[in-house]
């Protein structure tokens, strides 16, 4: 299990999740823009990077 922290650009939080492995639906109805995300596992993050919905 992991935890996924969705930022919208200016830093605000829109999503914070708990996902399984090979989950997909958990970023569903998204606005359209750039966001930021990081994903922990057991508090240490393990990925980040950015998201482009369009």
């Amino acid at each position: 299990m992991y935890q996924l922290f969705l930022f919208d650009i200016d830093g605000k939080l829109v999503k914070q999740v708990n996902v399984r492995n090979r989950q997909t639906t958990v970023l569903n109805k998204l606005e359209k823009g750039n966001y930021v995300f990081e994903v922990f596992s057991d508090d240490e993050r393990i990925e980040n990077g950015q998201v482009i919905v369009k």
